[in-house]
C-alpha cells in the first residue's frame, strides 16, 4: 500500500509541475526535475519495500580513509580513542 501511496504523491507532482515547465520550455530544468524526482522516488520505494539500502556515511568513510591514512602516517598522529 506505501508503494501506491508512494507512486500517487509522485504522478500528483508531475502533473503539477511539468505542463508549466513545458510551456516555458525549460528542458534542463525539466531533466533535472524528472531525475530527482524518480531517484526520490526509488529511494523511497526501496524504503517501502524494507530493501537493504546503503548508507551514504559509508561511502564517505570509503573515501575520506585514504586521506586520514595519509594524514596519520605524514604527521605521525594518533587517534584519541587507540589509547
Amino acid at each position: 500500500m506505501a508503494i501506491a501511496g508512494i507512486a500517487a504523491i509522485a504522478a500528483c507532482i508531475c502533473v503539477l509541475e511539468v505542463p508549466r515547465m513545458w510551456r516555458s520550455k525549460q528542458w534542463k530544468e525539466l531533466g533535472l526535475f524528472g531525475f530527482l524526482l524518480a531517484l526520490g522516488t526509488g529511494i523511497s520505494v526501496g524504503l517501502g519495500l524494507d530493501a537493504g539500502l546503503p548508507n551514504p556515511m559509508d561511502w564517505l568513510a570509503a573515501i575520506f580513509r585514504p586521506i586520514d591514512i595519509l594524514v596519520e602516517t605524514t604527521f605521525g598522529l594518533r587517534r584519541v580513542n587507540e589509547g
